[in-house]
């Protein structure tokens, strides 16, 4: 009887953790083939601190000598993820975007982005660059001066 409920609970499990995995590559597929431009609306930092103090002592209280690098510290670790709030062209508002560090200093609240199809990245327009539509701009001929 036991071993039919960890059958079912591994099934479960399973079934759980393949549809986590399959929603996770849908979505990130739909957000690749999206292409945009918009307005950078806000900008936001979010810190996350990891206390990994005791991560570098194994069970017996000694030092694991894998672990030992230049990075090897003990206390808390921040890390930092840089978000911005863009309103497209179209009216969507799209939260939480995530991009460099760079990006984020390069990119202020009120700047052009444009997000182009098959990449995550964005890139910010020229003050002065007009956006590019698929249609040309229709020009008038000059007027003709009248004949005398």
């Amino acid at each position: 009887m036991s071993e039919i409920f960890g059958l079912i609970f591994t099934v479960l499990f399973l079934a759980v953790l393949v549809g986590a995995l399959i929603y996770y590559f849908i979505s990130e597929k739909k957000r690749k083939d999206s292409q945009w431009v918009g307005v950078v609306i806000d900008k936001n930092i979010r810190e996350t601190v990891h206390d990994d103090s005791n991560s570098h002592r194994d069970s017996g209280g000694g030092i694991n000598i894998i672990s030992i690098s230049a990075n090897d510290r003990s206390g808390p670790v921040v890390t930092h993820r840089f978000e911005l709030t863009i309103k497209t062209d179209t009216g969507e508002q799209i939260n939480n975007w995530e991009v460099t560090s760079g990006s984020y200093e390069l990119i202020n609240i009120g700047d052009r982005c444009k997000k182009n199809k098959g990449t995550n990245v964005l890139e910010p327009l020229k003050k002065t660059e007009p956006i590019q539509s698929e249609t040309p701009p229709t020009t008038t001929p000059p007027p003709v001066p009248p004949q005398v």
